[in-house]
C-alpha cells in the first residue's frame, strides 16, 4: 500500500491492490455542533414531555394532534442528530476501481455507497465555489445563504463530474488546491472522458 502526501491535506489517499481510495472527512463546523448539541438537549426534553402527555389522560383530539406533532418533532430531532454525527464522525470514501468510481458517505461505518460506471463518468474537475447567478434580485442575501450552507458542508469547493446528464459533487471539506491535486491523481489512474 502506498500513501501519497498532499500539501495541507484533509484527505487521506491510499493505493492498494484493491484500487485507489480517498477518504475525506466531513466538514467540522464546531459552532454548528455546539448549537445542535444545545438544541438536541431541548429537543430530548420536549420529546420526553410529549410522549408522557401522549400516553396520559386527556381528550382524544388533543392526543391526536400531539401524535402528529411528535412525529414531526422526532423527524426534526433525527435530522439534527444525523447532521451532528456527520460533522463529528462523517467521511466520504472515494474508491477508483477498474470499472467504477464509488462514493461512500458514512458515519462510523454506517452509510451508503453510490457506484458510477467509469465509462459514463465525464468531465472530472476541481470545482470552485459556485457563483451567484447575475440578475438575481438580492445577491447580498444569497451570498449570506451561500456562506451559511458552506459552513455546514452543504456547499463548497470540491470535486465534480458529470454522469448520465447530471452533475455529481463530493469533497466539500477540501479546498480548491487539494481538489485539484486529487483530480490530477485520479486522472493519472484513469483516462476519464
Amino acid at each position: 500500500m502506498t500513501t501519497f502526501d498532499i500539501a495541507q491535506p484533509r484527505a487521506t489517499v491510499n493505493d492498494s491492490a484493491d484500487g485507489l481510495e480517498i477518504a475525506i472527512p466531513a466538514p467540522r463546523v464546531w459552532l454548528a455542533v455546539l448549537f445542535l448539541g444545545f438544541w438536541l438537549f431541548g429537543w430530548a426534553t420536549g420529546e420526553a414531555f410529549a410522549i408522557r402527555q401522549l400516553f396520559g389522560p386527556g381528550p382524544t383530539e388533543a392526543r391526536m394532534f400531539l401524535a402528529v406533532w411528535l412525529a414531526g418533532w422526532t423527524l426534526g430531532g433525527g435530522a439534527a442528530l444525523a447532521a451532528c454525527a456527520w460533522m463529528l464522525a462523517g467521511k466520504e470514501r472515494v474508491r477508483l476501481l477498474p470499472d467504477v468510481l464509488a462514493i461512500r458517505r458514512d458515519v462510523l461505518g454506517l452509510g451508503f455507497t453510490k457506484p458510477y460506471p467509469l465509462d459514463r463518468v465525464r468531465n472530472l474537475r476541481a470545482q470552485a465555489l459556485p457563483e451567484i447567478p447575475p440578475g438575481l434580485a438580492n445577491p447580498q442575501a444569497l451570498a449570506g445563504v451561500k456562506t451559511a450552507m458552506r459552513l455546514v458542508g452543504v456547499l463548497g469547493p470540491g470535486i465534480a463530474f458529470d454522469c448520465d446528464g447530471r452533475s455529481v459533487r463530493f469533497g466539500f471539506a477540501i479546498d480548491l488546491v487539494e481538489a485539484q491535486q486529487l483530480v490530477t491523481l485520479l486522472k493519472a489512474r484513469h483516462a476519464f472522458a
